[in-house]
């Protein structure tokens, strides 16, 4: 059964498409990124406080980003504290500083940002490649906080390797599988209205992936949705389809 989070302060959750975040490398190699927050409908205070932190597990950047009625839009943020942008994750914050200073009024958590090139619409925020020493595997999925797929670091390049449509519909598909098993066969999570809840976040996405449908209210039917599921997103992205294409272009 879910856990019911009780919410004393009143505090409002920030809708994910209200939060936009670039991150992008200079010339030197300095990662930096810029945050556009869209807040108009929460009616928030004029006077409270905008921020942002990005972290990666234990290790946290804070970041002042203004107030609601004069954000600081168009600001960059150096990540100097990292040294990469991989595995990266924000936390946007609004704070009282009047009525209730320092009292929490609204969160977004667990955020990733896009590239300047990638419209918000087509990234892939529930499972970003993290690369990894493996040795002699090429890829890893890893269960911590949240699902992780981990690259082999010693690939020639990782990122050219992951960005390839034969890599895609080799791994995607039983990537899906194998988090769907976790979610409702080994952690029996069925809600899909949680939030901050990764499991809830998965089911949301594989239902809305066309001919999936709900998740089914019976255990028993499970095993069968999961295995239609992976299914349903091999067609919506023509899995097949892109291997082929690009393993005859090599030929």
């Amino acid at each position: 059964m879910p856990i019911r989070r009780l919410n004393y302060t009143k505090r409002k959750k920030l809708r994910r498409d209200d939060v936009d975040i670039v991150i992008s490398q200079s010339d030197q190699g300095t990662n930096s990124f810029e945050a556009t927050l869209r807040l108009a409908s929460y009616r928030f205070p004029e006077n409270a406080a905008l921020s942002v932190e990005a972290y990666r597990r234990t290790r946290v950047m804070r970041f002042s980003l203004g107030t609601v009625s004069l954000p600081a839009h168009g600001v960059r943020c150096e990540l100097s504290d990292f040294d990469s942008d991989e595995d990266i994750l924000f936390r946007v914050k609004v704070t009282d500083v009047a009525d209730r200073p320092g009292v929490l009024l609204g969160h977004a958590d667990k955020l990733r940002a896009r590239r300047p090139d990638e419209l918000p619409e087509k990234r892939i925020p529930l499972l970003p490649p993290i690369p990894s020493d493996l040795e002699e595997e090429v890829w890893r999925l890893e269960f911590d906080s949240e699902p992780r797929l981990l690259i082999n670091s010693r690939l020639p390049d990782w990122k050219e390797t992951v960005k390839s449509n034969a890599f895609r519909a080799l791994v995607y598909p039983t990537v899906v599988r194998e988090v769907l098993t976790r979610v409702l066969l080994i952690d029996k999570e069925t809600s899909i209205d949680d939030s901050e809840s990764w499991h809830s976040k998965w089911l949301r996405f594989a239902t809305s992936i066309p001919g999936v449908g709900d998740v089914p209210k019976s255990a028993e039917d499970h095993d069968d949705w999961i295995v239609d599921a992976a299914s349903a997103f091999s067609r919506r992205f023509s899995m097949r389809s892109r291997y082929t294409s690009e393993v005859s272009s090599e030929q």
